[in-house]
């Protein structure tokens, strides 16, 4: 009787202990690693989910211990997240202080203000062309228009050529859906790129039904064509579609515009890069001044043009921005054209030819140095585009791990969206303590969602994560919750 009693007592007491020191992971903050851990349980516990898949692996990396772990070996589509190891491998390969280069050059004489030949433009990629870094990129046309008119070039007796032999002819990533092709997010690459491959249409629509709507181009060009098919209607609000036929650069606009409405802007790609780019320089040295007698022309051919380069007269030579800017853009715009162009780039400089597949062998060798294995992975486009590319939490999380120990970590972590700031986070996480705080990189195709990168806690510890979760039913924004009220726990979390 008397040990029963003892051991009633016992239980009893433990209760109570059990009790007086339970952890209300809705309203109480964590104390310890083991109620962070509980807090996170309990956040992607959520039932919404039930029916996806989710991989976490986070880590403090200022402690070297492991915070939480889910499904963090599993293979996942990780979308943009694959940015990550294009971009690092990029700083890791190229530097950030290095410049891409695209060159003037030609087969032909000067004589009389006259160039008697072909003028050749030769470019190992220069994604930037765009507004993204310059107030206006057609003035680099015209800077261009304006050497040769210094130089006495006012009239060019000979076509434009779009020397395209620096890359490839694959202009597109492996296992792309075909259905966004004709949308600026899959612009086609090239080693000439300007306008980001892409057009900026403008859409005003009229103040009644018996008038039209105003549809131009931004930088107009002759190059495209454009079918306006939209109905103006006075009561049915505005819906259209803007479509490009793959293989031609036909734009046609289609369905409803409501009278009075705002002014739309839509961003279709082209297609063949490489000409767009002769074309448009075409058209700005003509209107700079500088009459051209032929039609503009691209050559891919890496025999015929490395013959002609040789006795060729070299014109002028435009550098491109740092890579490390380019890399903020890449990063916290989430850039696709820019990724892509990343390991096409390492393999030019490399190879002396740009192939994504050389390309990709370059990014794989310094993911090996990393300690992720060889074939522990997929990586099949450099920007997250492909439905084929498979990586897990912890992988992204080594990766993460390794740059931010490198001597370019203050590169690294610039290049990264900042929570309630900028990029592709800007408009997250506001009035959280992960507000200014946390740098990710998102990841975003049907479906198919993924946030990686950094944290610090309230206590001074840097954390790194990845969340990727694939197969959800609900909004994105559903992820986002999650996702962004753990980081936020973590950001004001004051333990070890």
């Amino acid at each position: 009787m008397l040990l029963r009693t003892k051991l009633l007592l016992f239980a009893v007491s433990s209760f109570l202990i059990g009790c007086a020191s339970t952890f209300d992971v809705l309203h109480d903050s964590p104390a310890n690693s083991e109620q962070l851990e509980q807090v996170i349980r309990h956040h992607i516990s959520d039932t919404t989910f039930n029916h996806a898949h989710w991989g976490i692996h986070i880590e403090n990396l200022s402690t070297g211990r492991t915070i939480f772990l889910k499904n963090e070996k599993r293979m996942f589509v990780p979308a943009s997240n694959v940015k990550i190891p294009t971009t690092a491998a990029a700083y890791l390969e190229l530097g950030p202080d290095f410049q891409f280069e695209t060159r003037l050059y030609t087969d032909g004489e000067i004589r009389d203000s006259v160039l008697y030949g072909n003028l050749y433009v030769r470019s190992n990629g220069d994604p930037s062309l765009y507004t993204r870094l310059y107030d206006d990129h057609s003035e680099i046309f015209y800077d261009w228009a304006r050497y040769l008119k210094a130089l006495g070039i006012h009239e060019i007796k000979g076509n434009i050529v779009a020397d395209a032999s620096a890359f490839d002819e694959e202009r597109i990533g492996f296992g792309w859906s075909h259905s966004g092709l004709d949308v600026w997010y899959s612009a086609p690459v090239g080693p000439l790129q300007w306008n980001e491959n892409a057009l900026d249409l403008v859409i005003i629509p009229p103040g009644s039904t018996n008038e039209s709507a105003q549809i131009f181009l931004q930088k107009p060009t002759a190059f495209v064509t454009i079918l306006d098919q939209t109905v103006i209607s006075d009561t049915s609000a505005t819906r259209i579609r803007v479509n490009r036929t793959y293989g031609t650069n036909e734009i046609v606009i289609s369905g409803t515009i409501q009278a009075g409405a705002d002014t739309l802007y839509r961003y279709p790609s082209i297609f063949n890069p490489e000409l767009f780019y002769a074309t448009v320089l075409t058209e700005h040295f003509e209107d700079a001044g500088i009459a051209v007698s032929v039609f503009p022309v691209a050559i891919t051919d890496t025999t015929l043009v490395s013959e002609i380069r040789e006795e060729a007269l070299v014109l002028h030579t435009h550098f491109s921005p740092r890579l490390h800017e380019l890399l903020k853009v890449l990063m916290k715009d989430s850039q696709n054209l820019y990724a892509e162009t990343i390991p096409r780039v390492m393999a030019y400089q490399q190879n002396g030819f740009g192939t994504f597949d050389e390309g990709a062998k370059i990014v794989e060798a310094w993911l090996d140095s990393m300690g992720i294995a060889p074939e522990s992975y997929r990586y099949r486009d450099g920007s997250g585009l492909s439905r084929f590319n498979l990586f897990s939490p912890s992988q992204f999380v080594t990766m993460l791990s390794y740059m931010y120990a490198h001597d370019l970590r203050d590169y690294w972590l610039e290049s990264f969206p900042t929570a309630g700031v900028d990029g592709t986070l800007r408009l997250r996480m506001r009035g959280s303590s992960a507000e200014n705080n946390v740098r990710a990189k998102t990841g975003t195709l049907s479906h198919k969602r993924g946030l990686s990168g950094y944290v610090q806690s309230a206590s001074g510890d840097v954390y790194a994560f990845s969340f990727v979760i694939n197969g959800y039913l609900t909004t994105a924004s559903e992820t986002d919750r999650i996702t962004d009220s753990i980081l936020a726990v973590i950001a004001a979390y004051e333990g070890h």
